[in-house]
């Protein structure tokens, strides 16, 4: 990558070169970073660029499908896209509305949002035992998947292309990680124990907690356990940490996680992990934005518990700036 700054820019032009498309390994490394880069360069320009410079901004998302299934190259134009500091950062403010999905009586628990946005799973004892329920977002008739079985069902999850719910049950007179079809369908086990499951984003592979207790009440040592969906074979990434509600990030990096009330990320493939929040505060749930530049949480710091968020690396776990409030004074 080479960029190029005049002394007063209108511009930066910026030309990225893949010489080596034909090795797959490192055609695939070179797209993924380049990928990142030209990720990191359009949101942080975005609001900023376009309207003063929506020509500017139209041809970066075009040069980056360019890079990708071309493979060999790619001009884009960022119009005052560096500083001598670096990357301008975007510092539009955050902005949330609240809107009720559910109603039921009893306990609604554990949601997930289906990767399309139009779906929302979660567990819910309305009927006596916890069953993994589904609805559309703002639809009225919740479906309850998993009504044939009398124990417990809990910590449903989307698979990335939506088709698949993992979860936890007690179902068949044991504890496991089970598998169904986003309607209900074709339910069977993949693997003993199994809390919190999140996907890999190719599908192949699930990160559970070998433990499901609320935050901060583990029975004993929690360890994250990356599960082969295809054998249910297990290999533990870690194992010294009372870990429990793991998240995988979007580009398949690293997995965040909860230990001991902050949040932690550590790479897939295994290796030390890195603190992502410290203090006083109860932080909890860990959720990667779908660009990966964002780990959001939970967290009771201020006094409530509220959303925060905090720029990330995907890639190294490094913390890019300072948590900020998504929500205020929610409850």
């Amino acid at each position: 990558v080479g960029v190029h700054v005049p002394q007063r820019p209108a511009a930066v032009i910026c030309r990225v070169v893949v010489t080596d498309v034909e090795r797959a390994a490192h055609a695939e490394d070179a797209e993924r970073n380049l990928m990142q880069l030209l990720t990191d360069f359009a949101a942080h320009q975005l609001s900023l660029q376009r309207q003063a410079h929506g020509t500017a901004v139209q041809c970066l998302e075009a040069s980056a499908t360019t890079v990708l299934h071309g493979g060999l190259g790619a001009l884009v134009v960022f119009h005052d896209a560096i500083t001598p500091h670096g990357i301008v950062p975007d510092t539009a403010p955050v902005a949330g509305t609240f809107d009720r999905l559910t109603s039921q009586p009893g306990w609604e628990r554990w949601p997930r949002i289906s990767p399309d946005g139009k779906s929302l799973a979660y567990a819910s004892n309305a009927e006596g035992n916890y069953d993994i329920y589904i609805r559309r977002v703002g639809g009225l008739n919740p479906i309850n998947l998993t009504k044939d079985s009398t124990d417990d069902d809990t910590h449903p999850s989307f698979s990335p292309d939506g088709e698949q719910i993992a979860f936890h049950s007690e179902r068949d007179g044991g504890v496991g990680l089970f598998l169904m079809g986003a309607s209900g369908e074709f339910i069977k086990r993949v693997s003993s124990g199994g809390f919190y499951p999140s996907w890999s984003p190719d599908g192949s592979r699930i990160v559970a907690a070998s433990d499901g207790s609320p935050p901060g009440s583990q029975r004993g040592l929690s360890q994250l356990e990356i599960i082969d969906v295809s054998t249910g074979k297990k290999r533990v990434l870690t194992a010294e940490r009372n870990a429990i509600q793991p998240s995988w990030s979007p580009h398949g990096h690293r997995i965040a996680f909860y230990a001991g009330w902050d949040i932690w990320s550590v790479p897939v493939e295994g290796g030390e992990p890195v603190r992502v929040t410290q203090g006083v505060a109860r932080d909890q749930d860990p959720a990667w934005s779908p660009d990966g530049r964002f780990l959001y949480y939970s967290s009771d710091q201020g006094g409530s518990s509220n959303i925060w968020r905090v720029p990330i690396n995907e890639r190294t776990g490094e913390i890019r700036g300072q948590p900020e409030s998504v929500t205020s004074a929610a409850g």
